[in-house]
């Protein structure tokens, strides 16, 4: 957590090429001062000293970022089931969803639709005359 108000501090400052600015100038009209120099009355010796440690510091910290995995929804590694209900296995005949803009008061699903073939992901359908394969 000792990172993050330097990740965000550096999101926030860096130039996007596409934006033509960085998210800072979008925001408040101007770039960010960034810490700097103390005043120039400090001693050179302790401003060398104070700037090496807060260079290795800053150094250290960057190097303890790691980049995470991202995350995979859908066609992943992993699939999970997904819940198809067990009278489904004996069923002769199904009701299909009409996936489009309907009209007013038009029914969203059609059928009854006799079923030809049931397997674990599809259901193999006779509508007008042809088989159709719907998945589930």
């Amino acid at each position: 957590m000792d990172e993050l108000p330097w990740v965000m501090l550096a999101l926030r400052a860096t130039h996007k090429d596409d934006l033509d600015a960085t998210p800072a100038e979008l925001l408040y009209g101007e770039n960010l001062r960034l810490p700097g120099f103390p005043p120039s009355s400090v001693d050179a010796a302790r401003l060398d000293n104070a700037t090496v440690g807060f260079a290795s510091q800053l150094r250290d910290q960057v190097a303890k970022l790691q980049p995470k995995q991202p995350a995979t929804h859908a066609g992943g590694i992993k699939e999970t089931n997904s819940y198809i209900p067990t009278a489904l296995k004996n069923a002769t005949h199904v009701y299909v969803r009409l996936d489009r803009v309907r009209r007013p008061l038009e029914r969203p699903y059609e059928g009854p639709i006799p079923v030809v073939k049931l397997s674990p992901s599809t259901v193999t359908i006779s509508r007008r005359g042809c088989q159709d394969t719907i998945a589930l």
